[in-house]
């Protein structure tokens, strides 16, 4: 099953929190360029809105004086007085607000001289008016006056509104286009984010559902076990019931006769020659169950004398020709080690047996430094692609030894590769080796039924039987 590393995990979650910043950093540039280009459009029509207040409020004051002057009714002098107080305070708003633009500041400088003049011509015919002399020539001559005043002033007026409807065009393009870009940014923030989710959480919903396959595949090995714990304990009970039981039993016969019924000399002798006979029997059978559970060579000699002393009996009883690659002097290895090796050797073998119908099988075990790899290949049936994937990734799919297989060597840190193209199977066992064996002394290789002194010595009975029985 593919799993990814801790610093895998930290590189992908540091990119995710780079590409936040980046998007945060973005759409803060973004947003706040924007706020920028619509503050100045806003203030482009503030202004505008300010200019034509003042040439509003100059032609208020106009229209009430010449309103007073003909009629004489002091009730437009309200709106006068209003207008009079009011323009003034629109040329120190509009130098306020056009701080920023020189032009417009020449214009107001300009223009604030023409807009006293012309306020001091109409205060003078106000008040003219008001004094009722009754000299219309002088009233004209003062309206001639301000009509030329108010020429230049309009003009002056005009000149500043026609540069700020350009401003405001120009700065509202300005916002368009960053109202534009902050839509781009956001939406490529939008989608990113949703990308990192989306991933992260497939990514979470592949690993759930994997690791609930997995559960589902260590419940069934666990039941599985437990089934073949049960059906050894039957077979081993059988084993001691049918051949140990029947040999203490027939000696236990023997040994009452002789007890009960003090036979002769002659006869006394066989059945004593009996009982040793059945005894010898029963030693053989208890070093038959013993060998069947745990060889002893593993421990005496190592797994190199074992597996050869196994792979011999496994030939003979299942008639594959197996190979066997493995250095004469092969060192000892830690005892855990040599025993996760010979299992997986026993399972693999047997799942040749069982399965794959080949009639040829190579073994090799190699040695490297800070590793010990066991490889079992054979040419039969093969897995198909489908079957190994779902094995990779949850241990599912195939037997329970397989998985029986991954768990021990996961338990010393072990890999367990299987590769297959449709026509035999290689499997690969690679263990790690701790310290690479501080003592690196070698073991003399001594292969099953070698003393050591070199001479052949025959197997027992137990050995015998017990390698035609694995």
């Amino acid at each position: 099953m593919f799993r990814m590393s801790g610093r895998a995990l930290w590189i992908i979650l540091v990119c995710a929190v780079l590409v936040l910043i980046g998007i945060a950093v973005a759409a803060d540039w973004t947003t706040a360029r924007y706020a920028s280009s619509e503050y100045w459009v806003s203030h482009t029509q503030i202004v505008q809105t300010r200019l034509s207040d003042l040439r509003a409020d100059l032609l208020s004051a106009e229209a009430a004086r010449l309103a007073f002057v003909s009629s004489g009714d002091e009730r437009e002098l309200p709106l006068y007085v209003s207008a009079m107080h009011q323009v003034p305070e629109d040329l120190d708003e509009l130098r306020r607000l056009t701080g920023d633009n020189t032009n417009q500041q020449q214009r107001i400088e300009h223009l604030r001289p023409l807009v006293q003049q012309r306020l001091g011509l109409l205060r003078e015919s106000v008040e003219l008016a008001k004094s009722k002399s009754g000299d219309t020539a002088e009233q004209e001559k003062l309206t001639e006056t301000g009509a030329a005043l108010t020429l230049q002033i309009r003009a002056i007026l005009d000149q500043a509104e026609n540069e700020e409807r350009l401003l405001h065009r120009q700065r509202q393009t300005i916002s368009d286009k960053t109202y534009a870009w902050t839509r781009i940014v956001l939406t490529a923030a939008f989608v990113a984010a949703m990308l990192i989710i989306s991933a992260s959480f497939l990514r979470l919903l592949t690993e759930l559902r994997e690791r609930q396959q997995v559960e589902q595949v260590v419940r069934q090995l666990s039941g599985r076990l437990l089934k073949v714990q049960d059906d050894e304990r039957r077979r081993i009970a059988r084993e001691l019931h049918d051949s140990l039981g029947q040999l203490l039993t027939s000696l236990k016969m023997n040994l009452d006769h002789l007890v009960s019924h003090p036979p002769k000399a002659q006869v006394q002798e066989e059945i004593i020659e009996t009982c040793i006979q059945v005894v010898q029997q029963s030693l053989d059978e208890t070093r038959t169950l013993s060998y069947l559970l745990h060889p002893p060579l593993l421990d005496e000699f190592g797994f190199a004398s074992a597996a050869k002393w196994y792979v011999d009996g496994f030939a003979k009883r299942s008639r594959i020709n197996v190979k066997l690659e493995i250095a004469r002097d092969f060192a000892r290895m830690p005892e855990q080690i040599e025993l996760v090796l010979f299992r997986v050797l026993q399972e693999s073998l047997t799942n040749i047996h069982r399965h794959s119908g080949s009639s040829t099988a190579e073994i090799k075990v190699e040695r490297a430094p800070g590793t010990v790899s066991l490889t079992v290949a054979d040419h039969g049936r093969g897995m198909s692609p489908e079957v190994l994937e779902t094995f990779r990734k949850t241990r599912g799919g195939v037997g329970v030894g397989l998985a029986g297989m991954c768990e021990r060597l996961d338990e010393i840190g072990g890999k367990l590769e299987i590769r297959s193209q449709g026509r035999g199977t290689v499997l690969i066992a690679r263990i790690p080796l701790p310290g690479e064996l501080a003592n690196r002394e070698k073991v003399d290789f001594i292969p099953p039924g070698e003393g050591p002194s070199g001479q052949v010595e025959p197997p027992s009975h137990g050995q015998a039987r017990a390698a035609g029985a694995l």
